[in-house]
């Protein structure tokens, strides 16, 4: 249990849930569009958040924030080239998602409105009911780890990218 300045006790996993939220939150303010690609009706995919950057640059990688995931069990990576995640209202589908680091990732909105998302260099905006699709391989730009796909307003599912 932690006591906060009001002498309000707070249970570590709350503790562990505000921070992860407020980091979140804070992450998300800060995203921001650099360039639309097309797409289907009603989907938006974003290029890297980079000024002047393109599908084709190399790209830092993005430190995970685990070695290992919090959600529970991950499943074994998919063989297919790309890999699906949905954000829904309550809770994402895979809460997990664990990827090889030649695979891209489509990202699905099953919410009421659009959302906003960022992984690694990348972040964009997906309309409700609609899709985007990650130009580049995972591995292109996440280190091996655990990585969060943050969504807003709501939760996304941890991206796990193993070795080969």
């Amino acid at each position: 249990m932690t006591r906060n300045r009001s002498g309000i006790e707070i249970s570590n996993g709350c503790y562990l849930a505000l921070l992860v939220l407020c980091c979140t939150a804070l992450s998300l303010a800060g995203c921001q569009r650099s360039s639309i690609q097309g797409g289907a009706e009603g989907t938006r995919t974003a290029a890297p958040t980079e000024p002047g950057s393109a599908t084709s640059t190399a790209l830092p990688l993005a430190t995970p924030y685990a070695a290992q995931p919090a959600a529970g069990i991950c499943g074994e990576a998919p063989e297919l080239e790309v890999v699906e995640a949905q954000v829904w209202p309550d809770v994402p589908s895979p809460r997990c998602l664990r990827v090889l680091p030649d695979q891209r990732l489509r990202l699905v909105n099953r919410t009421p409105e659009a959302i906003r998302w960022k992984l690694g260099a990348f972040a964009g905006i997906i309309d409700t009911q609609s899709e985007a699709i990650l130009p580049q391989p995972l591995g292109q730009f996440l280190a091996p780890g655990v990585h969060i796909l943050q969504t807003s307003p709501y939760s996304g599912p941890e991206i796990w990218v193993i070795g080969e």
